[in-house]
């Protein structure tokens, strides 16, 4: 219902039923995902932070968590932040060409938000 929510532009109510899930399925880290999305969607950058944050506790090693966060502290020009998430990754899943080309794009530009 809170993605249906979304995609209705009613992001203060998908992100009250969200919230709402974080409590009934607190392991269940898409929650969070989504969540942080619907904060960075309304500019409400601590929030968004706080759930990615958040979610990397239940699943540190998480690649699509990592490079949420990583490309949210690009997004807010946090780039020593968004390298330490990128080395991370880089680290997990050296096979992973994409991630380390974006650590050299954010060494080169400080940041790896495309325009």
């Amino acid at each position: 219902m809170a993605l249906l929510y979304a995609e209705l532009e009613k992001t203060g109510e998908a992100i009250e039923l969200l919230k709402t899930a974080v409590e009934k399925m607190p392991g269940n880290i898409r929650v969070y995902y989504n969540l942080s999305l619907l904060y960075d969607a309304k500019q409400d950058q601590k929030n968004a932070e706080k759930t990615l944050v958040k979610s990397l506790e239940i699943d540190g090693n998480n690649k699509s968590l990592l490079y949420a966060l990583a490309f949210h502290y690009s997004k807010y020009d946090q780039p020593e932040k968004a390298k330490k998430k990128l080395l991370k990754l880089v680290g997990l899943y050296p096979n992973n060409s994409q991630y380390a080309s974006i650590l050299q794009q954010l060494n080169s530009k400080g940041n790896f938000i495309k325009n």
